[in-house]
């Protein structure tokens, strides 16, 4: 159980923002390689991110270890639902961390699966997976909202040090309005993509790759997810690494058409292509397996460092 002090500093915390600060904190979603429905036009950052999966193996690696802690998923066939969702949060809830329910990179490690995020083939022993879950292709990767904070304060910083009056307001770990436009003006003057989102290219340059690479749990006193909403951040890569990951289909013989870093039909049937020739779970998005296939050790660390062949 929590402690009172915890929950004493986070009712301080939610009387301390006003109301019309919440409404209006929803985290931000872009990119393209994803299912439903796409934001508003007004809400388009300027540039498209791709969004990164975890597969439908890696998810049902998740429920597996879910269940054997004793939170057991209303299913353990890849398929990501509510129930899965449930039962990740009372995970989280008992372990002290962000209450996304979101599959996040703090969350996979204090689950013990720190080999999925190094893109390692996830075991498929037992009950195979469904078809659902393959046409669903896994669940999006996310940022924690206490590493969401950490960005945050990042660009906070470098606003400050560039005497800038663009900086990201609220730093309680909610992804808004303010925070894409600060990241997206941290991006034009690092000469990035300005894609508004925490993308891996965005969060190289303000240094913070630790959070990338079996990030340590721990404790975080944080609003609670009914005080606001809180989710966390999906980790996104902007077009200059899309373009990296098309380059690299290209060397393996997928053709994945223009190297141009917009992520098309074409890009997608390539990896299709290629996750089909590597025995891979075919899901057409990109997830972590697929880039361990594409010669990325440790895909996000290795990926947010990388630059496209001239």
């Amino acid at each position: 159980m929590r402690s009172s002090r915890i929950g004493r500093l986070r009712l301080g915390l939610a009387i301390a923002i006003p109301a019309a600060v919440l409404l209006v904190t929803a985290p931000a979603r872009a990119g393209q390689n994803r299912r439903g429905a796409p934001p508003p036009a007004a809400a388009q950052p300027a540039a498209e991110a791709v969004t990164v999966y975890l597969s439908p193996a890696a998810v049902r690696q998740v429920q597996l270890a879910l269940k054997a802690a004793g939170f057991a998923p209303d299913r353990t066939d890849g398929l990501w639902g509510d129930g899965t969702a449930k039962a990740l949060k009372q995970f989280q809830d008992k372990k002290g961390l962000d209450l996304s329910g979101h599959a996040n990179l703090m969350t996979l490690t204090a689950l013990g699966l720190s080999p999925l995020l190094d893109g390692e083939a996830a075991a498929q022993a037992g009950e195979p997976l469904s078809k659902e879950a393959i046409a669903a292709g896994g669940t999006p990767l996310y940022i924690s909202p206490a590493s969401v904070r950490k960005i945050q304060i990042g660009l906070q910083q470098k606003a400050l040090q560039a005497k800038s009056t663009t900086i990201p307001g609220n730093i309680l770990g909610v992804w808004h309005a303010g925070s894409e436009k600060a990241a997206s003006e941290f991006q034009k003057t690092q000469g990035l993509a300005e894609t508004g989102t925490p993308d891996l290219e965005a969060i190289h340059a303000l240094g913070l790759d630790a959070m990338l690479s079996h990030p340590s749990p721990e404790n975080v006193l944080m609003l609670t997810d009914d005080q606001a909403p809180f989710a966390g951040a999906e980790v996104q890569v902007g077009p200059a690494l899309v373009q990296v990951i098309q380059q690299a289909l290209e060397k393996r013989g997928a053709q994945p058409g223009a190297a141009d870093g917009r992520w098309t039909k074409d890009t997608a049937e390539a990896v299709r292509r290629f996750q089909q020739a590597q025995g891979l779970t075919v899901t057409g998005n990109l997830n972590l397996e697929t880039l361990r296939a594409l010669g990325f050790s440790h895909p996000l660390p290795d990926l947010a460092q990388a630059r496209p062949q001239s």
